[in-house]
């Protein structure tokens, strides 16, 4: 089944390259590689991926050089998740540049496409928020229904995901050797508590403005 979500693989080991470009257009994704980290930017500033995968050690510009140009985007910015096999780059330093997963190799693709998959449906549901709230600044949202079914199923989201935090944060995320940013992850919560006290705001305009036309006019 295709979706609209776009994956950008960085990784120069060409097998493990083609596996995952295998996985996620078996699900799916439009997806596009690059052998290196400087290809990888290049190509992102054009496509404009939702979510990019990128190794550390490749040749000719480097994942932690990608992964730099990638966070400096601000609101352009994909999720970013990390594989590596080295200790070019630890877990706090890649969580502090904005890393969204850390992944060990040797890589379980099933569990890199269901991070992946996480993040960026989160991307585009932020998104989606941010442009129904940002629509008529002040004034009441029109199609509150769509924006009080994307919040319940942001908090559904969030739910499920906190839970595959708490299972990797166990013994066995050591042998999974699959991390998620919890600071991201904060943060997304907190984003998430702002959107639904803003929709508890609307629904209260809402509802005095709909009182308001349905009063009875005096004779």
């Amino acid at each position: 089944m295709k979706n609209e979500y776009k994956i950008l693989i960085a990784e120069d080991d060409a097998d493990l390259r083609d596996t995952l470009e295998t996985g996620f257009i078996r699900k799916g994704f439009e997806v596009k590689t690059a052998g290196d980290g400087v290809a990888a930017f290049d190509i992102q500033k054009e496509w404009l991926a939702d979510a990019v995968i990128t190794d550390i050690r490749m040749p000719n510009g480097n994942g932690v050089d990608l992964i730099n140009q990638l966070a400096a985007l601000n609101d352009d910015a994909p999720s970013i998740i990390c594989i590596t096999g080295y200790s070019d780059l630890s877990q706090v330093e890649a969580f502090d540049k904005g890393v969204d997963a850390f992944f060990q190799k040797p890589v379980s693709s099933d569990l890199l496409i269901a991070a992946t998959t996480h993040f960026v449906i989160k991307r585009h549901q932020m998104n989606k928020l941010e442009s129904l709230l940002k629509a008529n600044p002040g004034q009441p949202v029109s199609n509150v229904a769509d924006l009080l079914a994307l919040t319940t199923q942001m908090i559904e989201e969030f739910t499920a995901l906190w839970g595959v935090v708490g299972m990797f944060s166990e013994a066995a995320s050591d042998e999974k050797g699959f991390v998620l940013n919890n600071k991201r992850l904060q943060w997304c919560s907190k984003k998430l508590e702002e959107y639904c006290s803003r929709l508890s705001e609307e629904m209260v305009i809402l509802k005095n403005v709909i009182e308001q036309k349905t009063l009875p006019i005096d004779s």
